[in-house]
């Protein structure tokens, strides 16, 4: 369940180890990759390359050069140009991914090119179990996520915002830890920026409330409240059907399934105490970003 124990589930040592930021980037570049340069590149500084092919795209990266970046080769934007994709976070700081993007390609090239995908997130000291029973999605269509039975996690929205909730234990390191990811996907319309070098203003955009990348996202204090009158074999049905939701999906699956007559807020909703806590997701985004692009 979540309390207020959430915000102080996120340690500033936590914070300073990347655990918020944008954790991944799809770069449309301005002009074509010279393939047989990057290739010798790689050759002299004695990595090797992969090249493989998934039916339609194209892939070129190398494994023993970390953090490493995707270029794909082929793709549905344009079949005369590339598209680079990199994780921001797993470099120390903007100016360290700058000269990795530079092995790529020329600073004139890669800065002016378009961003097509910018994935935001913000990693919480709770398992994924507790901040889903308080967690409160705007967003109507949703897909749970399960393994063997297990809640993993659960995606949000559709098109060029999603919202997407998991266990990073499970997803990275194929096990269960006290570490949930919340994290936002933009597209198109919805993209904060538009092109490389406008990333670094993603501070300023927060901090002057012009963008606000969880503002679809609750993180709320649910709790049934005490010493309730159930007066009725319906009452205790409706009663119980709610304990269990909860339990098993959360508040916000909870209210999307119990009101598909539109009758949740008359029959379910004065169970339950709802505290909208501040968890300040932006800010911890915020704090991340300052620290990884520089003030």
């Amino acid at each position: 369940m979540i309390r207020n124990d959430v915000a102080h589930n996120y340690p500033r040592e936590r914070r300073q180890s990347r655990s918020s930021g944008v954790d991944r980037v799809e770069l449309l570049l301005s002009r074509p990759l010279n393939i047989s340069d990057l290739i010798q590149r790689f050759n002299e500084q004695g990595h090797s390359i992969e090249i493989w092919h998934d039916g339609y795209n194209c892939y070129l990266h190398s494994k023993t050069w970390n953090p490493y970046i995707l270029a794909k080769l082929r793709h549905k934007y344009a079949q005369n140009s590339h598209i680079l994709v990199f994780n921001p976070n797993r470099f120390q700081n903007s100016f360290e991914l700058d000269k990795k993007l530079e092995f790529f390609c020329d600073s004139k090239y890669y800065s002016r090119s378009k961003i097509i995908r910018i994935d935001l997130q913000v990693d919480l000291n709770v398992e994924l179990k507790s901040v889903v029973y308080g967690l409160d999605v705007s967003f109507k269509r949703k897909v749970n996520q399960y393994i063997s039975g297990v809640l993993t996690g659960i995606n949000f929205g559709a098109g060029e915002e999603k919202v997407v909730v998991y266990d990073w234990g499970l997803k990275h390191l194929k096990k269960p830890n006290k570490v949930t990811r919340i994290e936002v996907r933009f597209r198109g319309r919805k993209l904060p920026v538009r092109y490389y070098y406008e990333l670094c203003n993603l501070p300023s955009l927060i901090e002057e409330e012009a963008f606000k990348p969880f503002k679809n996202i609750s993180l709320t204090s649910v709790q049934i409240k005490d010493n309730l009158k159930i007066n009725s074999v319906n009452s205790a049905f409706r009663f119980g059907k709610l304990v269990t939701s909860l339990d098993l999906q959360g508040y916000s699956l909870t209210k999307k399934y119990l009101n598909q007559n539109k009758n949740y807020h008359r029959d379910y909703h004065h169970y339950l105490d709802i505290n909208d806590e501040v968890v300040p997701l932006d800010l911890f985004l915020y704090e991340s970003l300052i620290d990884y692009f520089g003030e």
